[in-house]
């Protein structure tokens, strides 16, 4: 079988013998890496064809189908098992992707908090 994932048809959807229809960028919400290692989430601007589904939601589908048990409701549930799972991930939270993203291999504990002043207020 030639399974093709796309937003369009194409010369390839046309060979393929199973055309799963995925969302466009600008329907999407969830994150991605670019050749910097910048990780950055990204948010839906329109809302996606009824007919169309995301590339996660059939990533998820064919692990399940396989035997695996996993389960994602949101993006945000994908980045954090990502973040857990991954080394180069460890330490990022969804929240901390805003707004300019984080960077792989770069620190991404949790500022500390503000000293405490000494001697009163001034």
């Amino acid at each position: 079988a030639r399974i093709v994932f796309g937003t369009r048809m194409s010369p390839l959807w046309q060979a393929s013998t199973v055309f799963l229809p995925t969302r466009l960028p600008v329907e999407k919400d969830g994150t991605f890496t670019n050749f910097e290692g910048v990780v950055q989430r990204i948010e839906r601007a329109v809302k996606p064809s009824s007919t169309s589904k995301s590339d996660g939601w059939y990533a998820m589908k064919l692990a399940q189908t396989l035997g695996n048990d996993v389960s994602f409701g949101t993006p945000e549930a994908v980045f954090c098992a990502v973040a857990e799972a991954v080394p180069e991930f460890n330490g990022m939270r969804w929240q901390g992707l805003r707004p300019i993203g984080l960077v792989i291999g770069e620190s991404h504990a949790a500022p500390p908090p503000p000293a405490a002043p000494v001697g009163g207020a001034a």
